[in-house]
């Protein structure tokens, strides 16, 4: 809006109230639920029988930037869901850059 891109007018008449809510990479304890939320909805979307996330890959998805944030999350995760052929998500599943994040450090 003050850069000139979007409408004042606009801007305040769909801004009832504003929700500040920090980055998924900075809510690190929210990854876990999100994941096996996502997992839940694609297996029973998929018709898949996954049904547990293994410790390394929730490892792997805590130790990403997450700079979509939860949209990135829930990709990630239905691509794993469409992969699998396990009940478990395994690392096997992730995008590659995600699985070898778990043994490097948090990027920012």
């Amino acid at each position: 809006m003050e850069s000139g891109h979007f409408r004042s007018d606009l801007f305040y008449r769909i801004s009832v109230f504003q929700i500040h809510l920090p980055p998924l990479r900075d809510r690190i304890v929210d990854i876990e639920p999100l994941a096996i939320h996502f997992m839940h909805s694609f297996a029973l979307k998929t018709n898949k029988k996954v049904s547990r996330i293994a410790p390394e890959f929730i490892e792997a998805l805590k130790h990403h930037p997450w700079k979509g944030n939860i949209r990135e999350l829930k990709n990630v995760m239905e691509r794993s869901v469409i992969l699998t052929d396990d009940e478990v998500l395994k690392t096997e599943s992730l995008p590659f850059e995600l699985q070898n994040s778990s043994t490097s450090s948090r990027e920012r």
